[in-house]
């Protein structure tokens, strides 16, 4: 699959969401612990709580909380909650602000409220003024971050709506406007897309990707400051974040690989597109470029079949199958592959199209409503044709569809281009 997320190849999807949205409530805590914040700076303060959140934000706080606070944390995620965000144009993850209010209200209530103004703070603050590095920092902070897990794991059940009242608050905060949510959801996004891609670390990036793709230590140095000199005369989105807009990868594609059909651009910009944050990880760029420009035969034949395997699943559905049809049709008919002699216009080709898609569409509706019921009330995989039972499928297509008129045999170019184009199909 050229489409992963992981440059390292060792990451789970799901890893990389708990590690983006752990992020995102790092940064949010630097304005919700100020003390804690002051005491340690920036870097021994991240990696401080950095190590609180992984078992937080990961197990969903899970043996981290006491039963009556998961109670009321689970609740809200699972059942129908007022912070549940419904109006929204795009598909957000169910409770993604609930978590964050809840880690943050876990670190304001069992940290800086706890240690505002303690001797830990002070020392912590007074070895920081005399020069010691972040991570002797993040040793010294090391019982001060286990008292944190301690006391929210303890958390007396009559300050719960103390902590409950400090959840809601944040929730509010956080979402603002009707936007709230979905700006959050962006951030985690973004932070996702930078993680899988090692976008803090220059050198342990450009060896996973000597490692990944096809390029050399040196092609890829090149691959990059071609990159940087095409954004700076490109679009200034490009220049404010370093991602690639689908304007400036269509560029790219184009002086790459010439043979590259432009009208598959947007799609493999989407797949390249993990997180679909709408830009381009350099990263994402190079494995996509590694496979079309020096894959082998079986890396771009799979490339083929993963921009056409809409959901995900190693299997072409009907509608697939048919967008690959429609496309070859048109890739053919743009590069002039038309026997010669042909006189079928451009609109007939596309009308052979068109019969195709009806007929696989009343296939697969036919197959829909003779699959029976899955137990949670689909068809389930009895829907999908198997890959044997589509091979006789595609032939009764092509011998169902009806003939173009023709006065003769040997005196129909038109019949005989439609001939092609369904052999093509």
């Amino acid at each position: 699959d050229f489409f992963g997320a992981d440059v390292n190849g060792h990451l789970q999807m799901a890893y990389i969401g708990g590690l983006g949205m752990r992020a995102l409530v790092v940064e949010l805590a630097e304005a919700q612990c100020p003390s804690m914040f002051d005491a340690l700076g920036v870097e021994a303060f991240r990696s401080s709580l950095g190590a609180v959140l992984d078992q937080w934000v990961l197990s969903l706080f899970v043996g981290c909380a006491p039963y009556r606070l998961l109670e009321y944390l689970w609740d809200h995620l699972i059942l129908p909650s007022p912070y549940h965000v419904t109006e929204l144009a795009r598909r957000l993850p169910r409770g993604l602000g609930t978590i964050i209010a809840f880690a943050l209200a876990a670190l304001q209530c069992c940290g800086e409220e706890e240690l505002r103004g303690s001797d830990v703070l002070r020392h912590l603050a007074a070895r920081r003024e005399q020069g010691d590095p972040a991570d002797l920092l993040s040793l010294e902070a090391a019982e001060a971050v286990q008292g944190i897990r301690t006391r929210l794991l303890t958390w007396p059940q009559e300050k719960d709506a103390t902590f409950l009242s400090a959840v809601t608050e944040i929730l509010v905060r956080l979402a603002g406007d009707d936007g709230g949510s979905a700006r959050l959801w962006d951030q985690v996004r973004m932070r996702k897309q930078r993680i899988a891609a090692c976008a803090e670390n220059y050198d342990q990036q450009i060896m996973a990707l000597a490692k990944r793709t096809h390029f050399t230590v040196q092609e890829i140095g090149r691959l990059r400051e071609e990159l940087r000199l095409l954004q700076a005369s490109g679009d200034k989105a490009s220049q404010a974040d370093g991602g690639l807009s689908l304007e400036t990868f269509s560029e790219v594609v184009r002086n790459s690989v010439p043979e590259f059909p432009p009208e598959l651009c947007g799609r493999l910009f989407k797949k390249l597109d993990a997180f679909d944050v709408g830009r381009l990880a350099f990263a994402e760029l190079a494995c996509g470029m590694s496979a079309l420009a020096l894959g082998t035969m079986d890396e771009k034949l799979q490339v083929c079949f993963d921009l056409f395997d809409s959901e995900g699943r190693r299997a072409l559905t009907l509608k697939d199958l048919c967008d690959l049809s429609t496309v070859l049709f048109r890739v053919a008919l743009a590069q002039g592959e038309i026997p010669r002699g042909a006189r079928a216009s451009y609109d007939e080709a596309l009308t052979e199209v068109t019969l195709l898609e009806r007929h696989l569409a009343i296939v697969a509706e036919r197959d829909s409503e003779s699959a029976p019921s899955s137990p949670l009330g689909g068809r389930g995989a009895a829907a999908r044709p198997s890959q044997r039972r589509l091979r006789p499928t595609l032939r009764h297509a092509r011998h169902s569809m009806p003939a173009t008129p023709a006065t003769s045999r040997g005196s129909s170019p038109a019949r005989s281009e439609m001939g092609y184009c369904r052999e093509l199909s």
